[in-house]
């Protein structure tokens, strides 16, 4: 069965929602975080200044001006802490770069941050307001800042439970996560039918449009092999590690020697299975699979992580 890859992928969202001659889509998924209506003026470039030699560069997935204000909406498919930190980052780099223009701080423009999360607890919020305010003087810090945070997965509980009410209301963030046949389905339920189309049309056209898929799919099954390659390295290393322990053991101390015994099985494993995974791609596949991360906003950090190569070889390639 071939895979159709929904709008939690960054590429298929941004295809779809990033159209300069067309906001209608993107205005109505605002307006639903948002709770009121939005009108885009225009769309920014995403890129943001580097400041220094330190600095790697810094991309916001989507950003727009409307009439009052400026938001950013990023899509993130692990809710942590490092996330968290990585987009509060870039967007006050934003607020900070864009407020300070002329000869006065602007006050007056309000700085929207919007994250969609995946993996949050169906515990917290459907959607969550965060602002610079004190609950001691029950006062903002400043008043043009703030961040909402969008729980994807608990908004589509609603479609699971078929909870037709709530449906209706996040109809715009169910589609996102949803395949045609589902599709079909909310287009008959939603309050925006219109909208639910022609998100509908545009992603199933991108579905059969190989040559957008194949970055995707060849970089999805890249790392997919890598991290089983991972896996049966580490499992062998665990065994190999608690024989060479025992061994050990004998002459340092039983315990202390299973558990040093495991720990370098556990490295050698890794070790090992980031050299097979590597030796798997040829020298140009791995070129095009840094590239299509790039596109996908992956840090230099991540890439090399995910393909196990050290940073000199990471230079290497990305030259090539």
């Amino acid at each position: 069965m071939t895979k159709f890859y929904t709008s939690k992928y960054d590429r298929v969202f941004r295809s779809i929602f990033i159209d300069d001659d067309n906001h209608e889509l993107l205005e109505g998924l605002l307006s639903t975080c948002l709770g009121t209506h939005i009108k885009i003026i225009k769309l920014l470039k995403t890129e943001l200044s580097v400041n220094s030699s330190k600095e790697r560069v810094k991309r916001l997935d989507l950003l727009v001006k409307t009439v009052d204000d400026m938001i950013n909406l990023e899509l993130n498919t692990n809710f942590n802490i490092a996330t968290k930190v990585r987009n509060l980052n870039y967007f006050t780099s934003f607020y900070s770069s864009t407020t300070n223009v002329g000869s006065n701080y602007d006050s007056k423009t309000g700085y929207i941050h919007i994250d969609l999360f995946y993996g949050m607890s169906l515990n917290k919020p459907c959607i969550d307001e965060f602002s610079l305010y004190s609950k001691e003087s029950n006062d903002y810090y400043v008043d043009n800042f703030k961040i909402i945070i969008v729980n994807m997965d608990k908004i589509m509980k609603f479609w699971y439970d078929e909870n037709e009410k709530m449906i209706k209301q996040y109809d715009l963030l169910i589609m996102l996560n949803l395949e045609p046949n589902d599709l079909n389905k909310l287009e008959k339920i939603s309050n925006n039918k219109k909208l639910v189309k022609k998100y509908k049309d545009k992603v199933c056209k991108l579905n059969e449009d190989y040559d957008f898929l194949a970055p995707i799919s060849a970089e999805q099954d890249y790392i997919m092999l890598m991290n089983t390659e991972k896996q049966l390295a580490v499992e062998e290393g665990y065994a190999e590690g608690k024989e060479e322990g025992y061994v050990e053991g004998k002459e340092k101390g039983y315990k202390d020697g299973i558990e040093q015994g495991i720990e370098q099985g556990i490295e050698q494993g890794i070790e090992q299975g980031i050299e097979q995974g590597i030796e798997k791609g040829s020298m140009q596949s791995k070129i095009e699979i840094i590239k299509n991360m790039q596109n996908n906003h992956l840090s230099k950090e991540q890439i090399i992580k995910y393909l196990g190569i050290s940073e000199e070889e990471y230079y290497f390639l990305i030259k090539e």
